[in-house]
């Protein structure tokens, strides 16, 4: 893959926009950028399965079984995860910290020391994706607990020095020290290890799979792969033996790129919404993610996600893009 124009966000962090996917999510969570209407966005409300979010209680769509423990009502607004088949399935977006959120999510005026509690009191989850760039320090980490309730899940992305790049010494020990406060307060839903589109099917890809499920070990670790080469039934057999769970994506229908397959090989399904903008995919920055998810292609997944929801005890969903 080529890669892309960078930028930074507010908070000085630089973006790869192609080898390194930016850090940024903007849809709402029905599937379609964040549209000027008033109050938040509900998350994946166009049929992959409801977020319990809704005003004043709002009902689920038919193939969940009402609010899952752990629901709150944050001033009229009850958020928590949703329920598939009794499995609990918390929904958010990848990144919560964007200029462009306010006005179509964030009220003007709020600083960005209050973004991640606003956001929390609107999604059961969110996935850290700033992680890829830079390993956070453990006040970090423990500064996003306390800005957020209990009930609260965080999705970590893996550190680039995992899955992009070798030879730096002592990163897992430094990443998964890093992650040592939200897991201890029970608080980590996943680690995601997204490997780029070079990353192929091939002996020595393998044996480091089997070294991140080493380094990593104890810790609910789901792999995403970007090349058509793992699309074979013995990715996931090596998954299930090495305890690591797929993650499955919904991303443009070209004939490289990994295919919308889904399997559950761990405890953690987990599903990201990428985009099937195909035309502009390797175009570079943003518009890779530039998507309006229609309702049909959103309820695709309501199936997939009951035919898994048996096999793990945890599903997440996160919808990864850019423009608010």
């Amino acid at each position: 893959m080529g890669r892309g124009k960078k930028r930074r966000d507010e908070q000085g962090m630089l973006f790869d926009d192609m080898d390194g996917e930016p850090a940024c999510c903007g849809r709402q969570a029905d599937g379609r950028h964040g549209g000027r209407s008033e109050g938040p966005p509900a998350a994946a409300g166009s049929g992959v399965t409801e977020a319990w979010i809704g005003r004043d209680g709002a009902a689920g769509r038919p193939g969940t079984t009402g609010p899952a423990a752990g629901t709150r009502d944050t001033g009229g607004w009850v958020v928590g995860p949703c329920l598939i088949g009794g499995t609990p399935v918390y929904t958010g977006t990848s990144g919560y910290s964007f200029r462009d959120w306010t006005g179509p999510f964030y009220p003007a005026g709020l600083r960005r020391d209050g973004q991640l509690s606003f956001y929390a009191g609107r999604f059961p989850a969110v996935e850290i994706n700033s992680t890829y760039y830079h390993i956070p320090s453990r006040a970090t980490m423990e500064q996003m607990l306390r800005r957020t309730p209990d009930s609260f899940r965080f999705a970590v992305k893996c550190y680039k020095g995992i899955t992009h790049e070798e030879g730096e010494i002592g990163v897992f020990e430094k990443f998964v020290e890093s992650l040592r406060p939200i897991s201890e307060a029970g608080r980590l839903g996943a680690v995601l290890a997204q490997f780029p589109q070079r990353f192929k099917n091939s002996s020595a890809s393998r044996d480091r799979l089997a070294e991140l499920a080493r380094s990593l070990s104890g810790l609910p670790v789901v792999v995403e792969f970007r090349d058509r080469s793992w699309a074979i039934p013995s990715t996931v057999n090596l998954l299930r033996s090495l305890g690591l769970g797929l993650c499955c994506v919904d991303e443009p229908d070209l004939p490289e790129l990994f295919p919308r397959m889904v399997e559950a090989t761990s405890s953690v399904g987990y599903l990201r919404f990428h985009s099937r903008n195909a035309a502009k995919w390797y175009a570079g920055g943003a518009e890779r993610y530039d998507y309006d998810y229609s309702d049909a292609e959103l309820g695709e997944w309501v199936e997939k996600m009951a035919r898994i929801a048996p096999k793990v005890s945890v599903i997440y969903i996160f919808f990864n893009n850019c423009t608010a």
